[in-house]
């Protein structure tokens, strides 16, 4: 979006942005805090904040750590939605999620 107006600048921040957020959601997961991990998540999809393919995959092992089906299947439709359905990252986590 912006990169598209031409502001490079805010772009740049953005997509840091994103990066800073997935290192956070993995940290949380690799530390056994899935439920912060999966709040983090959330909150930056509230935020308007676009995940990317490695948010999505990380937030999605997180809820099959803690058997949580419905936020699983919910970040999943939601990256379908967001068109990460094709990325590795997501497929590989979605046995993960639904076993």
């Amino acid at each position: 979006m912006y990169a598209y107006s031409g502001n490079m600048e805010d772009a740049r921040l953005v997509e840091e942005y994103v990066v800073l957020i997935t290192s956070f959601i993995v940290g949380y997961a690799r530390n056994g805090r899935d439920v912060n991990a999966i709040c983090t998540f959330r909150d930056t999809m509230r935020k308007g904040i676009r995940a990317n393919e490695y948010t999505f995959s990380s937030t999605l092992i997180s809820c099959g750590s803690i058997s949580n089906l419905d936020a699983g299947k919910s970040i999943h439709a939601l990256s379908v939605k967001s068109g990460f359905v094709l990325f590795v990252a997501p497929q590989t986590s979605l046995p993960t999620m639904y076993l």
